[in-house]
């Protein structure tokens, strides 16, 4: 059975690895629905970790390892997410926006329903995830790396995909903005 935690129990984890040059591991803890509003978890090992319906609003998890974490209908609004790894995290509907998502490794990842206005995804890595449905509207997608995901149905109006990979994804059904061919590096 897996371990539940208190916000007080959290912090006073990332407060003692902290002290001992440590890493925060929570790895096989489950943090579904847990208030950790601005929460500073920025390095924490978060590998397959259930935050499913948690509030993460304006929490620092920068250089975060969230790989195969469970973030689905998660509350990220204005969290820093920069050059945290979320490959084949499943975050399903969640609230992403202005989130930082610079230099973001989101290999695999499902965003499928996420939204995603206003975010910052630039010089990101979203190979193969799944963005189908997701809102879009206004990200940055700058030399962001798309080849393979999955865009059906996705609205991208008024994104901005310069020098975007889009090479194999899939655009059926999209909402693409303005000239968005002149803008990407390949597709």
């Amino acid at each position: 059975m897996e371990a539940k935690l208190t916000r007080v129990a959290v912090e006073q984890l990332v407060k003692t690895a902290r002290e001992s040059n440590g890493i925060p591991n929570f790895n096989g803890v489950d943090l579904s629905k847990i208030n950790l509003f601005e929460a500073d978890l920025q390095g924490a090992d978060l590998r397959g970790v259930d935050l499913s319906r948690a509030n993460l609003s304006g929490a620092n998890l920068s250089e975060t390892d969230l790989s195969g974490a469970n973030l689905g209908m998660a509350n990220l609004n204005g969290v820093n997410l920069s050059k945290a790894n979320l490959s084949g995290a499943d975050l399903r509907g969640a609230n992403l926006h202005r989130a930082n998502l610079q230099r973001v490794n989101l290999c695999g990842a499902n965003l499928s329903l996420a939204a995603l206005i206003g975010v910052r995804l630039l010089e990101s890595d979203l190979r193969g995830a799944n963005l189908s449905g997701t809102d879009l509207i206004g990200v940055s997608l700058v030399e962001a790396d798309l080849r393979g995901a999955n865009f059906h149905r996705a609205n991208l109006s008024d994104a901005d995909l310069s020098e975007a990979n889009l090479n194999g994804a899939e655009l059926s059904g999209a909402v693409m903005p303005d000239n968005w061919q002149k803008m990407v590096k390949s597709f």
